[in-house]
């Protein structure tokens, strides 16, 4: 989560945790769920295996994932499901709108063609997931719907143009903000421009930080605010110093792994 830095995937599974958290908390419906990053990887458009072969990895990935959940998951009760993707430098989200059946695909960049900025990932999850409904009690008609419907591009105005450091923090943005608006209608709070997008994304990476190390469900949380009380204590020199300490360990450690 440091500054300038490639988000770690394990983060934006913690984001999701703590975004699908929230959202039974609030116990409003049709509510949305998160996805991990674990769900849709590259092992899934293997081709020397069968679509049968590729589904049931799929669905033992998503009935795992759905097991944690202290409830049944009700798909006719949700109104957005969000799988965030990792691949190689990507970070995006594959957004599915069950109200109004969409698919969408929500990132940071421009392109002027979705296979070849994304392969087939996108149309092969729309195909696993379409399959998985088809074997819960979700609504025919709105399986028809999103079978009939093409993977999209959303249109947002604050686009990084191309592949940063920061695509992991707008994908986090991009999560907790999306709750199914029209193009041009959500606001993700992002101004244009590089200058005041870099002051921003440090905001990002502050403000997840504390929400996600300082969260209920984060078994160490008396741990961290205990120690960040502590840390408090010290001048603004000496927290300046130290910050930058961790910040070159955890470069060299970064480094060695590398």
């Amino acid at each position: 989560m440091r500054p300038y830095h490639v988000i770690h995937h394990s983060v934006i599974d913690s984001w999701a945790a703590v975004l699908n958290y929230e959202e039974q908390k609030s116990k409003s419906k049709p509510y949305r769920l998160f996805f991990n990053t674990k769900i849709m990887s590259s092992d899934l458009l293997d081709e020397t295996k069968s679509f049968d072969e590729r589904f049931l990895t799929f669905e033992t990935r998503v009935d795992k994932f759905l097991s944690n959940f202290k409830a049944n998951v009700d798909f006719n009760d949700l109104k957005l499901v969000v799988f965030p993707i990792l691949n190689g430098d990507q970070m995006y989200a594959v957004v599915f709108n069950l109200t109004y059946p969409q698919v969408h695909i929500i990132d940071s960049i421009e392109t002027k063609s979705l296979e070849e900025t994304y392969g087939m990932t996108p149309t092969s999850l729309k195909l696993y997931f379409i399959r998985y409904l088809e074997k819960t009690t979700f609504i025919v008609n709105k399986i028809k719907g999103l079978r009939s419907t093409t993977v999209k591009m959303m249109k947002i105005d604050w686009n990084t143009k191309k592949l940063t450091t920061e695509n992991g923090a707008l994908l986090m943005r991009h999560m907790e903000k999306y709750c199914g608006e029209k193009q041009g209608k959500w606001n993700v709070e992002m101004e244009k421009g590089s200058d005041v997008q870099d002051v921003q994304f440090e905001k990002l990476h502050a403000l997840y930080s504390v929400k996600i190390a300082t969260h209920e469900i984060d078994n160490h949380k008396e741990r961290v605010i205990k120690e960040a009380i502590e840390f408090g204590k010290f001048d603004h020199a000496t927290r300046k110093k130290m910050l930058e300490e961790g910040i070159n360990r955890m470069d060299e450690l970064e480094m060695g792994s590398k």
